[in-house]
């Protein structure tokens, strides 16, 4: 018999932890109208939220809940039990709740739990009679000191909300299995049952186990039970198991019913798959079979409800947008789902990766193993965890949490514990940190492997210039698989419209604060080109990183960050689908298929750019994760906008699984086919005998050289000669230089890593290019920044334009970061006087060829007919653009009369003061390239700074904080990102703020990489 205990319950809010010195579970509650299953927040409890509405780091923070109680919370309710019987097993089970409950029957103490991630269960056949009171505390405080980080227990994504939100029970029975574990060995082809058992009736009992198929019964077993308690153990041998993955997800059925005197006593069921993950050495396997993780992070954002939700239905949801787009793999970030999520994954074949509920770095309050708390509970969690949902077939992998520092011998425990309670799981002591590989790791989860990168962040120009990036010598220094920690996490303008989806318990504060502070601007009608222009470059640069681990032979995999966004740490939506699991409009899911597929066609090219008297040689790869393959016919296409360039097929005698190398290289020759300056569409097919086809495609660009370009008048200043000139009818092509232009911010391909407040930085993400202008016929372009522009914008410049009429549309407009929101462009046209004039900032003096192909297309198009501007431009308005002539922006630097300290230096030669010498001979340097070192600086005086140059020491990858202070006490965090110095080692950062004192400290760095500086200049 089961009661449902959903319904209304009385409760009393007990902030300041009276209730049980006043002994409230003897006490009336008035109140009641607490809906179980929910939170505070369902009921409308707790402290509202109240929004100023303005864009602040703390506004920008995360989402909001709509009321927030944390504290105890009372809650009672009086039933009856129907047929009592005093001689039955009750139990009472609560499912999902945050954080301890406590329980008293008609006044009675029962106990405690506090399990996040698993029912708190609770016999109550000692305490239970025909009429009950029950009284509950429920306490959502941080009671074990696990810090306010994990997925698990955050404000960041879910949030940390009171209550019970999952099924809410008392159960009777006769015979009850007080523990039933189940584990499939696929190599015997047997399924193992270890169970206990207690029951009222000791006579003597038959237990009947059953194994069905689609509800045909494939094995029988019986086993005789006697007593009130007891245990047992049984093994079950199936004839020609089907095995369980993400393209067949077949599941059996395990019945174990009990029967004393022909009746049934007790019957339970539990869904079970015969499926086997090893590692043979590097390589991932799946029954035996090499596979490969193609996957996304889940951190628990449910913006409606604050919490997850309990139901199959929503998980099916979510797990098949996931599935739709080819992945097959989802990790759940320092958290565990619920039953629901387990049940749903077995049905669609998808690997999931739970986590213990930690997330403890060096950057936090305190680490792992600094609280008492930590030595038990998380042991104890993860127990449970496995105890509660191992015998998923989906339950693939657990690490005990997210980027864990501290003591890992609290690690090494939890993991060797669980090995011995369920070997079907592979495990590995944390998500991430480039560490010596310990001996109960089975995995190896990291962005580097000492220092050697595992992700294309790390060289992004080289993944966006060519596709030959892959990380074949990360993978050699590891003896496990290797996984790909959090790849992309590329800063997308939030979109505006999904307010109106914030219909919960949670307040999209931080959207509202920037749609204000764009209206607040005028330029809310820009918020939707800027999700999408900053949206399709995010696409693109996704796309990349993933076939650089596709290209990469034995790789584990790949987790996201992510398909979706990231509602917390400021606000990082870096997802191509909201925090709903919705499309922003970016792509069509088979675009994202088309690299995210069991099956990947991969194309080997040194460049993307090309000049039309060229020959493209290209390799090809195909990442083969679907099955063997006896043939296969390849398809190859060039097109253009207009024509069909080269085509060519052939077949393969065999693919294998695995990275396939096909030795039959494609050369196409561009000399004489392409008669324009083209974008170009690259594409591979692969056709299948059973008529299944897996394509992808690349966009390449070729620019033809031209014979006579027609002349402008060109400058890079405007005097009154030439203004003159253009009032009379001339036609001026302005180029101006950074240094007259006021306001000027220096303009980036790649777009903020992921949150411009989390990680300090101005930086822009992306172009809108208004491709229906005349002049991107002969340029051609697409409605964004795509690699064709990286040349032209890297180390340019942008223009503020707020001075200028509201109907000012510029041919090239810049995104910036939502905490960062200006009018700017960097191609636009205009009339003055009887003439026109195109400013451009951008590197069109460049030797690139888009940079010559852009410069000629502006000559040709300002001789053209079409060169009508709209826009007319004053002479007062260019004055709010340019210095006057003859007065530029003069650059002065503070560090030079400034005083150097530092942690430490490599020897006497390498002083801190070396950095501001003003001689290129000599450097800092700290005694070893450790991340933590630091150098700092005291300008003797509190200046205004606008700008940040480093000379750094070697090409590679730096991870470096700016911090600044007035008084050398109270420091204020101004950059924090990862750069790489491939293409220069100059970096140059672009602030507001006032300080006296800047520190400069370096974190983790790319091997080879030395730590320190040739020079710092401050203005």
């Amino acid at each position: 018999m089961m009661i449902d205990l959903a319904g209304k319950w009385c409760y009393k809010e007990d902030p300041k932890d009276l209730g049980a010195q006043e002994e409230w579970f003897l006490a009336e509650f008035n109140d009641s109208h607490f809906q179980i299953p929910g939170s505070t927040t369902d009921n409308e409890i707790g402290t509202t939220y109240e929004f100023d509405g303005s864009l602040t780091e703390e506004n920008i923070r995360h989402l909001r809940q709509k009321k927030q109680y944390i504290g105890k919370i009372w809650l009672k309710k009086v039933i009856e039990i129907p047929e009592f019987q005093p001689e039955k097993i009750y139990e009472l089970i609560l499912e999902r709740v945050m954080w301890q409950s406590e329980l008293w029957i008609n006044g009675q103490y029962v106990g405690s739990r506090d399990s996040l991630s698993t029912s708190h269960r609770y016999d109550i056949t000692n305490f239970i009679t025909f009429k009950i009171e029950i009284v509950f505390c429920i306490d959502n405080r941080d009671i074990h000191q696990i810090n306010t980080t994990p997925s698990a227990y955050t404000e960041e994504t879910q949030s940390i909300w009171n209550g019970m939100i999952g099924n809410c029970r008392i159960e009777s029975h006769n015979f009850l299995f007080r523990q039933m574990k189940v584990l499939t060995n696929y190599d015997q082809q047997s399924i193992e049952l270890t169970y206990a058992y207690e029951s009222i009736n000791p006579n003597a009992k038959t237990l009947y186990v059953t194994v069905e198929k689609e509800g045909k019964v494939v094995k029988e077993a019986t086993q005789l039970l006697s007593g009130n308690s007891g245990s047992g153990k049984l093994t079950l041998f199936l004839p020609n198991i089907v095995s369980w993955d993400e393209f067949q997800p077949e599941l059996y059925e395990l019945i174990c019913t009990v029967e004393m005197n022909d009746e049934c006593i007790a019957c339970q069921k539990q869904k079970i798959g015969f499926r086997k993950w090893s590692t043979n050495g590097k390589q991932l396997q799946l029954n035996d079979h090499h596979a490969f993780f193609r996957g996304t992070i889940d951190c628990c954002i449910f913006p409606l409800t604050g919490y997850p939700p309990m139901d199959e239905a929503s998980w099916a949801k979510i797990f098949q947008t996931i599935k739709e787009h080819g992945l097959n793999h989802v990790r759940f970030h320092s958290w565990c789902p619920p039953e629901a999520a387990f049940a749903v994954a077995d049905k669609l074949g998808l690997y999931l990766q739970v986590e213990g509920p930690i997330w403890l770095d060096d950057w936090m309050p305190f680490m792992l193993g600094d609280k008492t708390d930590h030595y038990t509970f998380f042991q104890a969690e993860s127990e449970a965890i496995v105890n509660s949902y191992g015998h998923h077939p989906s339950f693939c992998f657990f690490s005990c949490g997210n980027e864990i520092r501290g003591e890992f011998a609290i690690l090494r425990k939890i993991v060797k514990s669980l090995k011995q309670m369920n070997s079907n799981i592979l495990y590995t002591l944390t998500s991430n940190w480039d560490r010596e590989i310990d001996s109960e790791d089975d995995l190896f989860i990291a962005q580097t492997v000492d220092k050697v990168p595992v992700r294309g962040q790390y060289d992004l120009d080289k993944m966006v210039v060519e596709t030959t990036i892959e990380f074949s010598d990360a993978i050699a220094l590891r003896q496990v698989p290797v996984i790909s920690h959090e790849v992309g996490q590329y800063s997308i303008y939030p979109s505006i419209r999904e307010i109106d989806k914030y219909s919960g318990n949670l307040l999209p504060v931080n959207f509202q604060a920037i749609k204000n502070d764009l209206e607040s601007k005028n330029m809310l009608k820009y918020a939707d080109d800027f999700t999408y222009a900053s949206g399709k470059l995010a696409f693109e640069l996704y796309k990349e990183e993933i076939e650089a681990s596709l290209r990469t032979e034995k790789m584990g995999g790949y987790q996201l960050l992510g398909l979706n966004d990231f509602t917390g740490q400021s606000t990082a939506t870096v997802g191509l689908l909201d925090a709903f699991w919705e499309s922003k409009n970016l792509m069509k899911v088979e675009e994202y298929r088309q690299f995210s597929a069991p099956l990947v066609p991969l194309a080997i090219m040194e460049k993307r750019i090309f000049s039309a008297d060229e020959t493209i040689s290209i390799d090809l790869k195909i990442a083969n994760y679907y099955q063997i393959l006896d043939s296969a016919k390849v398809i190859w296409s060039l097109s253009s906008e207009t024509d069909c360039i080269f085509s060519k097929e052939f077949n393969l005698p065999k693919l294998d699984l695995g990275l396939n190398h096909i030795n039959e290289r494609v050369v196409i020759c561009l000399k004489n086919k392409v008669k324009q300056n083209s974008q170009m569409v690259l594409e591979v097919q692969i056709e299948l005998e059973q008529g299944i086809k897996f394509k992808n495609s690349w966009k390449l660009w070729c620019y033809v050289k031209e014979d006579s370009v027609p002349d402008v008048i060109e400058s890079t200043t405007i005097t009154e000669p030439i203004l003159k000139e253009v009032e009379n009818g001339a036609s001026l092509l302005l180029t101006p230089e950074k240094a007259t232009v006021k306001e000027a911010e220096k303009t980036t391909f790649f777009p903020v890593f992921w949150s411009p407040v989390h990680f300090k930085s101005k930086d822009n993400c992306g172009l809108i290019v208004d491709n229906d202008h005349p002049l991107f016929k002969l340029f051609p372009s697409e409605k964004y920044a795509n690699y064709q522009w990286k040349p032209l914008i890297d180390s340019a410049f942008a223009i503020p334009f707020h001075e200028l009429a509201e109907s000012f549309q510029p041919m090239v407009q810049v995104v910036p970061n939502f905490f960062n929101n200006k009018k700017m462009f960097v191609l636009g046209e205009f009339v003055y006087g009887d003439g026109r004039i195109i400013v451009t900032s951008l590197n069109i003096h460049d030797e690139s060829l888009p940079a010559k192909a852009l410069k000629n297309g502006l000559k040709f198009y300002m001789n053209s007919e079409q060169f009508k501007p709209v826009n007319t431009i004053s002479k007062d308005q260019l004055a709010s653009l340019f210095y006057a002539e003859g007065t530029r922006k003069e650059k002065i630097d503070l560090a030079e009369l400034g005083i150097c300290t530092a942690d430490s230096v490599y020897s006497a030669d390498f002083a801190p003061e070396n950095a501001i010498n003003n001689k290129s001979s000599s450097y800092w340097k700290p005694q070893n390239d450790s991340p933590g070192h630091w150098w700092s600086i005291d300008l003797k005086a509190v200046h205004k700074i606008r700008e940040i140059e480093i000379e750094l020491l070697s090409k590679g990858t730096y991870y470096y904080i700016v911090s600044v202070s007035e008084d050398n006490h109270k420091y204020q965090k101004l950059i924090s990102k990862t750069i790489n110095t491939n293409q220069s080692l100059i970096i140059s950062d672009e602030v507001e703020t006032s300080a006296r004192y800047l520190k400069i400290t370096y974190g983790d760095v790319s091997k080879g990489v030395e730590v320190g500086h040739r020079r710092v200049r401050i203005f």
